[in-house]
């Protein structure tokens, strides 16, 4: 009986590492894509770049095409032609900027907040005792059997992101 015991409780043992290996090889791959999510939304990174080149080429077509009205109007040369950069920047170029950053600031936020939710919802579970005492009973009836280990349970805080 003893060996048969022993069996069982080797089994079970792997069954759990294993569990455990693969829940964190899943857990690793989740924190990889929010991490992929942050970077792209920090300071810098990808969506800030696009958003103010997206800015750039505006503000070359906003100031180009008032120029070209003023050259059509005769008012080219004047004062009023130095300013335009200066106007589009005010008008257009400084609120773009922060309603770029804002929506970077809410993402990021998210992100990092539905990370911290996944971190929070990993639960570590160890095997049942009530199986293993089942287990052992059956091995000390000669039923000999092992069953399913429990591992760690991880639920994703679902942000969709």
């Amino acid at each position: 009986m003893a060996t048969s015991f022993d069996k069982l409780i080797t089994d079970l043992q792997k069954q759990q590492e294993s569990t455990n290996l693969a829940n964190q090889k899943r857990y690793d791959q989740m924190l990889a894509i929010y991490d992929e999510v942050i970077n792209r939304y920090q300071p810098g990174g990808a969506f800030e770049k696009a958003g103010l080149q997206q800015i750039g080429q505006q503000k070359i077509q906003g100031v180009g095409g008032a120029t070209q009205q003023m050259i059509g109007s005769g008012m080219y040369g004047t004062t009023t032609t130095a300013a335009l950069p200066e106007k589009w920047e005010q008008q257009v170029g400084a609120p773009a900027r922060l309603n770029l950053e804002d929506i970077m600031m809410q993402r990021l936020s998210g992100a990092q907040l539905g990370k911290a939710g996944a971190i929070e919802n990993v639960q570590d579970i160890g095997p049942s005792y009530d199986t293993i005492a089942q287990l052992a009973m059956q091995a000390g009836q000669g039923g000999g059997s092992t069953g399913k280990s429990e591992g760690i349970s991880y639920s994703s805080g679902g942000s969709g992101y």
